[in-house]
């Protein structure tokens, strides 16, 4: 009966690190994807003039390119001709020149991204998977090492 017990234990063991480290693996690939930054080039935005419009991605890091779909002149960042507003990603146009003065035509903008923009929660969710890995490894400390099981009360 002792040996059949030991037989168990090893098989759950094997099949809980098995999991553990796949999942280990799951959760650190969506973790990088959620916090890196993205880049998106010419997104096509329906403007009206003066107005707060939403951009297809929150959580902007930073709006670098805005120009008229049909021109090829770049509007200029901070001369008043649009505004952007970083966390809510929206925009707001205020042509003063050029050849999209008074239209609502599309534009198209640059700028880059994060899925989560708040520093504090990349760096709690950027921890997830050490705090995986580490339970992962004392459940194997835990399930081979005898001594250990008794410490915790496992017997």
């Amino acid at each position: 009966m002792d040996m059949s017990k030991g037989v168990g234990v090893f098989i759950v063991a094997f099949v809980v690190i098995i999991l553990g480290v796949t999942f280990l693996t799951t959760i650190a690939d969506t973790t990088q994807d959620i916090t890196s930054l993205k880049t998106v080039e010419n997104e096509s935005i329906a403007v009206v003039n003066n107005t707060d419009v939403e951009l297809a991605n929150r959580q902007l890091s930073s709006f670098t390119l805005l120009r008229c779909d049909n021109s090829s002149a770049n509007m200029t960042v901070g001369t008043g001709n649009y505004t952007v507003r970083l966390t809510p990603g929206t925009i707001n146009v205020n042509p003063t020149d050029g050849a999209c003065v008074g239209t609502a035509e599309k534009w198209l903008g640059t700028y880059t991204y994060r899925d989560i923009g708040d520093s504090t929660s990349r760096t709690f969710i950027s921890l997830l998977p050490l705090f995986m890995a580490l339970a992962v490894f004392l459940f194997a400390i835990g399930m081979f090492i005898p001594q250990f099981r008794e410490f915790i009360g496992i017997k």
